[in-house]
Order: structure tokens, then sequence, then C-alpha cells
């Protein structure tokens, strides 16, 4: 049933599979806190490698990876936007662009995963791995942006323990995998 679902989606224009895959994107994020529902991160993301695994191109998965990115971010970032409505009336019109940029930013990252997954195949190992040193990537380019890592869904569970032998991109393989 999911695959005759994720066929007649993709059957669908470019940007509306672009917005589909941004809220599969904003559905992983709701691990984050304050939601912590972590098991929707694992669906969404499973929804993801199923969506990059029918694309018909290296730059529609590349497509595919930033918008999921970017809707992923869009959420689990939304505190980006309380430090400029401290003074509104001087700062709050740099909140919608501070927050848009940050996603396409960070999106990017995912984007460059979901290409590495295309490259590959679809092969579920490969997007681990992509997922994964994109990820790790994210933390340290550009001096890095760490926060709102995928494995930090795990971070009020009894599985946070396997941090201390694999630390968070060891949490965020978990969660791929």
């Amino acid at each position: 049933m999911i695959d005759a679902g994720l066929d007649a989606v993709l059957t669908k224009r470019g940007w509306v599979q672009a917005l589909i895959c941004g809220a599969i994107g904003g559905v992983a994020a709701l691990g984050q806190a304050p939601f912590d529902l972590w098991p929707l991160t694992i669906f969404a993301l499973g929804l993801l490698l199923a969506c990059l695994r029918r694309t018909r191109s290296a730059k529609h998965a590349f497509v595919l990876g930033w918008a999921a990115g970017g809707g992923y971010f869009a959420v689990a970032l939304m505190w980006l936007v309380e430090p400029f409505l401290v003074d509104v009336a001087r700062h709050g019109w740099l909140a919608p662009i501070a927050l848009s940029a940050a996603c396409a930013g960070f999106g990017f990252y995912w984007g460059v995963a979901g290409w590495i997954t295309y490259l590959c195949r679809g092969q579920a190992l490969a997007f681990i791995a992509a997922f994964v040193l994109t990820e790790f990537a994210r933390g340290y380019v550009f001096t890095g942006f760490s926060w709102a890592q995928v494995g930090h869904v795990l971070i009020d569970t009894p599985l946070l323990h396997w941090s201390s032998l694999a630390g968070s991109w060891g949490l965020t393989a978990l969660i791929v995998l």
C-alpha cells in the first residue's frame, strides 16, 4: 500500500514531489524536543529513502533531499526566530529571512545525501553512510552547526547511552539504520 502511494506521489509534478518531501522532513523533525516523537523520525526517513529510490535523476534526488532537509530544519530550528522577537519593531523582519536561509543552507546537506544515494542506486547502506557523513560535515564545515542532528531525537530515550560509544553521529546512524 505504501509503495502504491509513493508511486502515485512520484508521478506528480516535480514541485509537488518537493513539497511532499518537505512535509516528510517536517514530520521527521517531530522527533526533536519539545515534541519527542522519535518513532516518526524513523518512519519519515524510511519514506524519504523510498522516495529517493524512485527518483528519475541525480538532480531530482538532490532536490527531494534538499526539500526534505528544508522541511526538517524548518520545524527543528523554529526556535531560531525567538532572538529576533526580543525587539520586534527593530529586528522582527529578519526572523523569516534567518529561518529560511538556515533551512535552505542546512537542507543542502540532505540534498547531497540524496544525490549520493541516487548515485549508489538507492542502496540503504549508501543512504545511511551519506546521511551520517553529510550531517557530520554540517557540524564542521563553515564553523559548523551541529544542533538538530537526527540522532538528537534519542536524547530522552534509553538509547542515549549508545552515544558514549559512538557519539551523536552514532545515534544518527542508529536512527537512519
